[in-house]
């Protein structure tokens, strides 16, 4: 397991699998490679574009996933107690 935490907010803290947080680095590391990339040279087009589009799609994706809220279960059986 790795301990991930944020700089300057030591109250957030995450417990990750080694393999879910080498996933994550590698993620986060394309995104910003990508925005680099697009930020220093705006006007040419990238020969990249579709893998830029495939690691926008991901990210979309998983921003709007909802299948892995903890809760989700917890909220359904509160509500039948009103």
């Amino acid at each position: 397991m790795v301990e991930v935490s944020l700089p300057g907010h030591y109250l957030v803290r995450c417990e990750l699998p080694i393999d879910t947080w080498q996933l994550l680095w590698e993620f986060r590391t394309s995104i910003q490679t990508m925005l680099y990339r697009n930020l220093n040279n705006p006007r040419s087009v990238s020969s990249r574009s579709a893998q830029d589009g495939e690691l926008i799609s991901l990210l979309v994706d998983l921003l709007n996933n909802t299948d892995s809220d903890p809760f989700a279960q917890n909220q359904n059986s509160d509500s039948e107690l009103d």
